[in-house]
This record gives C-alpha cells, sequence and structure tokens, in this order.
C-alpha cells in the first residue's frame, strides 16, 4: 500500500486492540517520521460500522456490507446545489456540463459497494435541487410549461433534464445510477509485475481495469487513434464488442516502461 494514511485493522476483542495492535502501529508509524493520531483513532464493534475513505463498512446481522458513508453523499449533493446557486440564470446545458462530472465522480467511486438504496435518494435529491433552480428562472411560467421545455424525456423515459448546446448537441443530465454496479475483485497479492510467471495475468487486470475503470478510458482513446482503430498485430478492427488485449511493446519485466509510447 503507497501513500495511505488511514486504515482499518480488525481483532477479536477492544483489549486486544488496544493493548498490542495499537503500540506496533504507533512503533511502525513513528519509525517513518509519523504520529499515529489519538483523535482519529477509534476502536469500535463492527456493528456499529466505521466510515473510511468515503465508504461506511458495518456488520449487518453477521454479514458485513459498504455503503457508501453520509457525510460523502452530502458533499456530493452540497456541490451540486452549489452548482445550482452559482448559475441561477444560465442555460440548462451549461448547468448540465457542470454536474455531469460530479455525478460521473460520485458513480465511479461508489460503483463497487452497495449503493442501490443510496443512489434512489440522491437522484431524487438532485432532481428536485435542478426543478427548484428551473422553477426560479421562469417564475412566470406554469409548471407543465417548465417540464414539456427542460424534462421533455428521453428514449420513453420521463424526468430526464436535458438541455440544447451552441451547436445544436442534445445533451442530458446522467442519474447516479448510471454507472453500473462493478463487484470488485480482489487482486493475487503475491503477483509481480516484474516476474515473468505473473506478466500475463497483469497485461490481462490491467486490460480489465481499462475496460471499467474511468482511468483507463482515458488511455484507451490515446492508443485507439495510434493504431487507426486496428489491432496492430492482426489488424482486425478493435471495437468494444471485440474488446482488447493489454501488450507492451517492450515488457515490464524486461524494463519497458508503462507509458503510451511502449
Amino acid at each position: 500500500m503507497r501513500d495511505a494514511d488511514d486504515c482499518i485493522v480488525t481483532g477479536d476483542s477492544a483489549a486486544l486492540l488496544r493493548e498490542a495492535v495499537t503500540p506496533v502501529i504507533a512503533t511502525c508509524v513513528a519509525g517513518r517520521g509519523l504520529t499515529l493520531s489519538e483523535e482519529k483513532t477509534h476502536i469500535v464493534h463492527s456493528e456499529e460500522g466505521c466510515d473510511l475513505r468515503g465508504q461506511h463498512s458495518r456488520t449487518y446481522h453477521g454479514t458485513r456490507l459498504i455503503h457508501p458513508a453520509k457525510n460523502g453523499v452530502k458533499k456530493l449533493l452540497d456541490t451540486l446545489r452549489g452548482i445550482r446557486t452559482r448559475h441561477p440564470m444560465a442555460q440548462p446545458a451549461t448547468v448540465i456540463r457542470q454536474m455531469t462530472p460530479v455525478l460521473r465522480g460520485g458513480g465511479n467511486s461508489h460503483r463497487h459497494v452497495c449503493r442501490k438504496e443510496t443512489c434512489a435518494a440522491g437522484d431524487f435529491q438532485r432532481k428536485r435541487a435542478v426543478w427548484h433552480w428551473a422553477k426560479r428562472r421562469h417564475p412566470n411560467t406554469s409548471k407543465i410549461w417548465v417540464k414539456a421545455r427542460d424534462w421533455p424525456g428521453r428514449g420513453g423515459k420521463h424526468g430526464v433534464f436535458t438541455g440544447q448546446e451552441a451547436q445544436g448537441q442534445t445533451i442530458h443530465l446522467r442519474k447516479a445510477a448510471a454507472t453500473p454496479l462493478q463487484r470488485h475483485v480482489t487482486g493475487q497479492g503475491h503477483a509481480n509485475p516484474s516476474d515473468p510467471a505473473y506478466a500475463a495475468y497483469c497485461e490481462a487486470r490491467l486490460a480489465q481495469q481499462w475496460a471499467t475503470g474511468s482511468s483507463g478510458h482515458a488511455t484507451i482513446t490515446g492508443l485507439w487513434p495510434r493504431h487507426a482503430g486496428k489491432c496492430p498485430s492482426c489488424g482486425h478492427p478493435i471495437t468494444p464488442e471485440s474488446r482488447w488485449h493489454v501488450h507492451h511493446k517492450i515488457p515490464r519485466v524486461e524494463g519497458g516502461p508503462h507509458t503510451l509510447a511502449n
């Protein structure tokens, strides 16, 4: 683990964590010039739960579930409301362009956890905030007119906030639940990218991360034009249906860099 300042340590009892584990952690971080914060260090039962990096982990009747933390959801909704407040008379397309990265980032952050109820509640709050913004923008018109203008529907679905850009392109405000749920797959802890025995495994895992992660999308869009949309090995077109495999010109096990040029 690199650049980590938060962690969770489990144990059989609170006494074990307090008397045996906490001193070991304090000694470990002290050797690196750090100090274990007493204010942020808490010992709680798993049924009470705890927050870590925007997620709330808690045991329900013997089953551990992870949900988006309430504080993180509140900050996301406050960000959306702030965008609405800063653009009281802007065009709908401007508001959509400002809110979409926030919603996409929140969805990607919580795509591995149980979030169905949280997304439903968040989408309701988002829709209500945008509706109040639209009503204030057109105070002398009816609700039916505002709905027909800014919520015309999309693909048979009603209640989709829509805007028109200057170029005539129609854009829609995404929902928090638009990001599909992706179960987290634990990697093999002993796998080493520099070990030839795990080269194929690491490349397959990297390809999967590119296919599902937002950071991989930027890498794929950078590589795809370089190869004219075709596989440099067999010449067949590369499409989302055909998928792709990640290979390095100079293998990483031989010291090749992990860059677009390689």
